[in-house]
């Protein structure tokens, strides 16, 4: 990393210097090609990304990525400009409002350059190896918007996630005087970067060694990259929070450290206080897991996961304001962002040009909508609602506030309630945000896995539902004939391009279902994606798996094989297939997958316990869990095993797998444990079982307890 900076600086100096003596019959002129204003609207219009289709009737001449932007750069000598986005990231509206929209900023973009815009849900594969580019070139971890300058053929030799209107025309000035008078400097930069990045995520292959001691300091170094005074990470990249709480919750489990548990709640406690929270319709705005508290956007990513984590708290502590918080988001998510045919969308808009303040509420505005002066003061104190326009926020719990006010809990939470109601009615006169109405596959398995997490927690059938309707979703709309999983929905259109993460998360979510059903079909359904994962996309040289299967375009990446093992907005693919390996191989005692899954956390294992912030490796620690705590296998047989399957759901039992169902099934752990007439919980571990019992209570005390603490 070092080492490319210097260079880029020296190239930089260098170029500055021979600007002064270079002789300008010598520079080689981009191609004059008249310019035809919105030329580009022919390729926008044909796509489907709501995003991209924001920007047909933008002043700068954007194309999609694909064959014809590369062609005319390379056709017309020109630089390529690809700012990557989606449509619930505000930094993006306020880069491209602020800065590209700038009409002299866009007419020299135009000029100059040729534009392409990506939507980083749409196309993951091309944003995370810019993303690690980006990494390399500034020593910083992005989640959303990135800006690259790059060659024709798409190498990026300048990258940045945030600069000013001024910042930006001075780099494009620059580089537009230097490409044409030293490309060749500039190429080797761009060469060097691709190289940094190809090596970034080349993996060592190391023999399967885990031991307790090493887990356990990982999981006191993520527990020490919590603020207990904020709640929030202390490292620059929070974009891994909630799988990070989830490993916490799981080192709390094996040390029994209070500290860790005091960690977690602070940081749950804190976000469902926090303006990051929409305490008037439920869900969690991105600044949930950015730095910026005023990203307003929401997406289904960030709303799914943290469902996750407070469900799974929420089996520990029984802490009602974990429930609250559960509830309020997955109505949310219910309510506006699920398709009728069961998927669920992307997210909605933050900020927009004639939206700005759709959220924001005044004490002017609350009085109003209450209209009952007593109920709205209690409600402002309640949510710190001001004269300025602000989004709600809790600093206060409610026995404090009970005190303060001399109310019932009961009365306080119904004068809450009627006054939501009132304040939603008020916000429904406001333009509501864009939706992104995209489904894609990797977003809609974790949320069927939070949903499956939810219904574990609180035991909402509805919750189950969901679920299921979700899954079913994905067998109907997003999975080939052949198998083969697609990466989006739009409109009743398909993107045919499945990811990595596609095909894990999915994985995942059947294997999840299966444990609250007991239906074999979503595990064998699970077995044939993981049968498709391997054939697809695995690197048998160093036993990890490419994000995806090839690129074919005019771009350098056609060719480029890219191997993601850190955590993004969601957890890396290989992290997330490795944990799918390790299930398929523990239900179908499947040697091969769980050698795959032994040999994947054994190459990234190092980096989990050398990194300054192991955070970004969280989804990596679940699995490392199960390596060093020996998993048990947990069978429940007979009539009644839904009642005592959800006994057993009430507690945080991270190291078990649920097997069973009326009279058995298929698979090899439950043959021969079906006893007519009786319903049975069998506990074992390493394919030797306990004495069964029709008892939750004893079955739990039979799950032997986790101390890596001494």
């Amino acid at each position: 990393m070092t080492l490319i900076r210097e260079i880029f600086t020296l190239i930089l100096v260098g170029c500055t210097a021979l600007t002064a003596c270079t002789n300008p019959a010598t520079l080689q002129k981009p191609i004059y090609i008249p310019n035809k204003q919105f030329e580009n609207v022919k390729y926008l219009a044909k796509e489907q990304s709501p995003y991209l289709l924001s920007f047909v009737r933008s002043n700068v001449n954007w194309y999609p990525w694909g064959d014809a932007a590369f062609k005319k750069a390379s056709a017309e000598n020109k630089m390529i400009l690809v700012d990557f986005g989606s449509l619930s990231c505000d930094a993006c509206f306020t880069k491209d409002q602020d800065v590209f929209e700038n009409p002299a900023v866009a007419k020299f973009l135009n000029d100059n350059f040729v534009t392409i815009k990506v939507d980083i849900n749409e196309r993951p594969d091309i944003y995370k190896f810019y993303q690690q580019a980006n990494k390399i070139h500034n020593n910083n971890f992005s989640t959303g918007s990135i800006t690259a300058l790059s060659l024709p053929d798409g190498k990026p030799f300048w990258l940045n996630h945030e600069f000013s209107k001024k910042t930006m025309s001075r780099t494009l000035n620059f580089f537009v005087k230097q490409y044409y008078r030293n490309p060749t400097k500039i190429k080797f930069v761009a060469e060097q970067l691709v190289k940094n990045v190809e090596s970034q995520t080349t993996i060592s292959v190391n023999e399967p060694s885990f031991e307790p001691n090493k887990l356990a300091f990982v999981g006191d170094k993520v527990a020490r990259g919590i603020d207990l005074v904020t709640g929030r990470p202390k490292s620059d990249a929070p974009q891994a929070f909630a799988e990070s709480l989830r490993f916490l919750l799981r080192h709390y489990y094996n040390t029994k450290n209070p500290k860790v548990l005091e960690a977690v709640e602070i940081a749950l406690k804190q976000l469902a206080f926090s303006s990051s929270y929409d305490h008037m319709a439920g869900g969690f705005f991105e600044s949930a897991f950015t730095n910026d508290p005023n990203a307003l956007g929401k997406t289904i990513a960030t709303n799914a996961q943290l469902v996750s984590v407070y469900a799974e708290a929420h089996q520990i502590t029984q802490n009602p304001l974990y429930k609250t918080v559960i509830e309020g988001t997955t109505a949310f998510i219910d309510k506006e962002l699920s398709h009728t045919l069961g998927g669920f969308f992307l997210g909605l808009q933050g900020k927009s040009a004639d939206n700005p303040a759709y959220y924001l509420v005044t004490k002017t505005e609350a009085e109003k909508a209450i209209g009952n002066e007593h109920f709205a003061e209690i409600f402002c104190d309640y949510y710190n609602i001001t004269d300025e326009p602000s989004l709600p926020r809790r600093t206060k719990t409610d026995n404090v506030f009970l005190k303060d006010y001399g109310l019932t809990f009961i009365e306080l939470e119904s004068l809450l309630y009627v006054c939501q109601q009132k304040l939603l009615k008020a916000r429904k006169k406001k333009l509501h945000p864009k939706t992104d109405y995209q489904l894609v596959t990797a977003n809609n398995a974790v949320t069927i896995r939070a949903f499956v997490d939810a219904y574990r927690a609180l035991g909402h059938h509805t919750y189950l539902e969901r679920a299921i309707r979700g899954a079913n979703f994905l067998d109907n709309k997003l999975t080939h004939t052949d198998g083969k999983l697609k990466h989006s929905f739009i409109n009743a259109r398909t993107n045919e391009m499945g990811f990595l993460d596609d095909y894990a998360f999915t994985i995942s979510a059947f294997t999840d279902l299966y444990q609250v059903t007991f239906d074999e079909k979503w595990l064998y359904m699970a077995k044939d994606l993981g049968k498709t994962v391997v054939n697809r996309f695995k690197n048998e040289e160093i036993g990890m798996f490419h994000y995806a299967s090839k690129v074919t375009d005019a771009s350098f990446l056609n060719g480029v094989h890219f191997v993601d093992i850190e955590d993004s907005y969601l957890p890396s693919g290989n992290a997330a297939v490795a944990h799918a390996m390790f299930v398929l191989g523990l239900y179908f005692e499947d040697d091969e997958c769980a050698n795959i899954a032994k040999t994947m956390m054994a190459n990234v294992q190092k980096n989990i316990e050398k990194a300054s912030s192991p955070s970004i490796y969280a989804h990596w620690g679940l699995l490392y869990n199960l390596f060093v705590v020996e998993p048990y296998e947990v069978t429940i047989v007979g009539s009644d095993y839904e009642r005592l399957r959800k006994g057993m759901d009430k507690n945080f039992l991270p190291n078990v797998f649920m097997f069973g169902g009326n009279s058995g099934g298929t698979l090899p752990a439950v043959e021969g444990k079906f006893i007519e007439g009786e319903t049975l919980i069998y506990v074992c571990k390493n394919k030797i079982c306990r004495m069964p019992t029709d008892q939750v209570d004893d079955a739990i005390a039979q799950i032997e307890p986790v101390n890596l603490g001494n």
